[in-house]
């Protein structure tokens, strides 16, 4: 491990020897406190204070690109897998959301082989692989495809359908459990708090940490795009984020410096 380059950008390269004499490597970087410090030899509480700013700041950044890379990758393998099945259309989508509907109940999906019957109550944990059969995996993968195409797909990436509505998609998820949508793109993240009594008593939560994500899209006059949109919530709620329930709602959007080129068609 350089850590005269490591330490540089802090201004505390004058440091470097004493990583090196207690054969410290990059692993112990998560590690490094003001006792760790201080016992190889960082006497200063200023410059123990600069390296553990240093520190975090590059925690994060790693941290930060580890995350880009993940959802760079799942948009790339949805649209690798929207291409290879032919595409969306309007017609295409109609036969999905009349084919998946009828399977938006918990106990359906335990019926025909989605689920275990041992998955956590809907309100507990989120579902894991080991609660999802093959089939509940392949149905999971298919709904994050589809509301990736429905709310950002183009031509491009082979969803051909004539938006000519501009909506906002409003999503609150557990902050602990919205790692589920983290393939999402052109997305707003909030942190608010939310409160909810359940009248069975399963999943009481008060002051809970969420994450509102908030999205723009293009609707058909038909509406079914939201539809679609719908009916994917509700999957990958029943599949993986478990709640009981899982708050979206959508609005019409009057104008928007997003896509303004719908208004001009009009």
């Amino acid at each position: 491990m350089d850590w005269k380059s490591w330490l540089t950008p802090c201004s505390m390269e004058k440091h470097a020897i004493l990583f090196h004499e207690n054969e410290l490597n990059g692993e112990h970087i998560p590690d490094f406190n003001h006792d760790l410090l201080k016992s190889i030899g960082v006497k200063n509480a200023s410059d123990r204070i600069s390296i553990l700013k240093h520190r975090d700041s590059q925690i994060s950044k790693a941290s930060n690109e580890k995350v880009s890379k993940i959802v760079g990758d799942a948009q790339s393998d949805i649209i690798s897998r929207l291409k290879q099945s032919g595409g969306i259309s309007e017609e295409v989508l109609m036969g999905w959301v009349k084919e998946k509907w009828p399977k938006c109940q918990r106990n359906i999906l335990v019926k025909q082989g989605y689920l275990t019957k041992d998955a956590p109550g809907q309100g507990l944990a989120a579902i894991s692989d080991e609660h999802r059969t093959e089939s509940g995996k392949m149905l999971l993968e298919n709904a994050k495809d589809m509301v990736w195409a429905l709310l950002f797909g183009d031509a491009e990436s082979s969803v051909n359908l004539d938006r000519d509505q501009r909506e906002l998609l409003s999503l609150t998820v557990p902050q602990k459990k919205a790692y589920a949508f983290n393939f999402f793109q052109a997305v707003t993240e909030v942190g608010v708090s939310g409160t909810w009594r359940d009248p069975d008593n399963v999943s009481n939560d008060i002051g809970a940490h969420n994450i509102l994500l908030q999205i723009e899209f293009g609707d058909t006059s038909s509406e079914l795009v939201g539809d679609g949109i719908m009916v994917c919530i509700h999957l990958i709620n029943l599949l993986q984020v478990n709640e009981q329930v899982l708050y979206a709602r959508m609005s019409n959007v009057e104008q928007s410096t997003l896509l303004t080129s719908l208004y001009f068609r009009k």
